[in-house]
């Protein structure tokens, strides 16, 4: 009987230790994701400027087009999910 409260003490403990590596690697994973989707905006968004990076005030120009363009797309998808909630998701039981 103890060494069975031994075993399952010992897959506990290895079950803890590895949900606490999964939740390292989700959020390492997340953090990556992130970071990628910043670059692909800041040179999608950057390139389509003329934006000289060597002064601040190119630097203010470069934030401030790339934070009113993350305004613009958050508004969009708040827009496009208020659209798709108020549809009418009901089936339609007519056959023609």
């Amino acid at each position: 009987m103890n060494w069975l409260i031994i075993g399952l003490l010992i897959v506990a403990i290895f079950a803890l230790a590895r949900i606490k590596y999964m939740k390292h690697k989700f959020f390492l994973i997340t953090l990556f994701l992130l970071a990628l989707f910043f670059y692909i905006t800041v040179s999608t968004i950057i390139s389509k400027e003329k934006i000289d990076f060597t002064s601040l005030s190119g630097i203010e120009t470069a934030g401030k087009l790339y934070f009113n363009w993350l305004t613009h797309a958050f508004s969009n998808v708040k827009s496009i999910t208020a659209n798709a909630v108020k549809m009418n998701w009901q089936t339609n039981n007519t056959i023609s």
